[in-house]
């Protein structure tokens, strides 16, 4: 009897474990990650994004985070030729924090790897998340032939609200539509070619977020579309600087960047007004003069 019980007892030593203690089940915490946009104050551009990586357990948690990311840089070759490659970026944190310097618009995915020990178990876990830089988006329906032309805007976000205007204009930048309010404009336009500007200015996700977009809108007998206009397409602006714009178009009637602009413009036409007057009074003195 007392050889079997050295036997089981030499077992339960093999596999880290006394009698009657049970084995400690496997844990897998989930990641949760919480993320923040951060702009620069004066200019309104995205700088890049914070990110915060937690394990959800109430235990003691103690180990390394990684952070990796892919990005696109432009490089020289030896041959004097400019390409693109595709780079990898890790980062390495204690506290589960990260930051990440993205700057235009779109979509990049995070992976994101924790390893070290959640209570007195040795854990790795691992989740990958996608990280978005918000970006604007208008588009243009029209249902048939003589319908009106419907104008939609949205930015990009899980939660987004603020305040929208819509204008078209013509190609000259004369505003022929003007919304402010809402996202949606219907306009009755006969075929051609017009500028569209979007201006949106609130919150997205929770950071404060202004943009403004100017595109081509071509109506045509029995459809309407919008085209990107290349250096026009989601520019970063300060609530200000939306704001300004907005205040310009609505005072001037012209596709103005700000009421500053307007303010300039305005007075340049008064003084354009003065120079053609006074020429003609000095004109008119001389011919006078002449006369005589």
């Amino acid at each position: 009897m007392k050889r079997y019980t050295a036997v089981i007892m030499a077992l339960f030593f093999l596999v880290g474990m006394v009698p009657g203690q049970v084995a400690a089940k496997e844990i897998h915490p989930d990641i949760t990650v919480k993320t923040g946009l951060v702009t620069d104050r004066d200019t309104g551009k995205v700088e890049g994004i914070r990110v915060k990586a937690r394990l959800a357990t109430d235990q003691r948690v103690k180990g390394t985070w990684k952070f990796r990311y892919r990005y696109y840089q432009k490089v020289r070759t030896k041959e004097g030729k400019n390409i693109t490659v595709k780079r990898t970026k890790r980062l390495y944190s204690k506290k589960g924090r990260a930051w990440i310097p993205i700057e235009k618009p779109g979509e990049r995915k995070l992976f994101i790897v924790f390893k070290g020990k959640v209570g007195n178990q040795v854990v790795e876990e691992e989740k990958t998340v996608t990280l978005e830089i918000p970006r604007m988006r208008m588009w243009a329906d029209k249902k048939k032939g003589r319908a009106p032309t419907h104008i939609q805007g949205a930015v990009t976000g899980k939660a987004v609200k603020g305040r929208w205007a819509i204008a078209v204009a013509r190609q000259g930048g004369r505003i022929l539509h003007l919304h402010e309010g809402g996202a949606r404009i219907v306009v009755d336009l006969p075929p051609g070619e017009y500028l569209l500007r979007g201006v949106f200015y609130g919150e997205v996700d929770g950071s404060p977020l202004a943009m403004e977009e100017t595109k081509r809108l071509v109506v045509g007998n029995k459809e309407s579309d919008t085209y990107v206009i290349k250096g026009l397409n989601n520019e970063f602006r300060t609530t200000e600087e939306a704001r300004d714009v907005i205040k310009g178009m609505k005072q001037s009637g012209w596709l103005t960047e700000s009421d500053r602009t307007y303010a300039d413009q305005t007075m340049l036409l008064w003084w354009a007004a003065a120079g053609v007057i006074l020429t003609g009074v000095l004109g008119w003195l001389v011919y006078r003069r002449n006369r005589r």
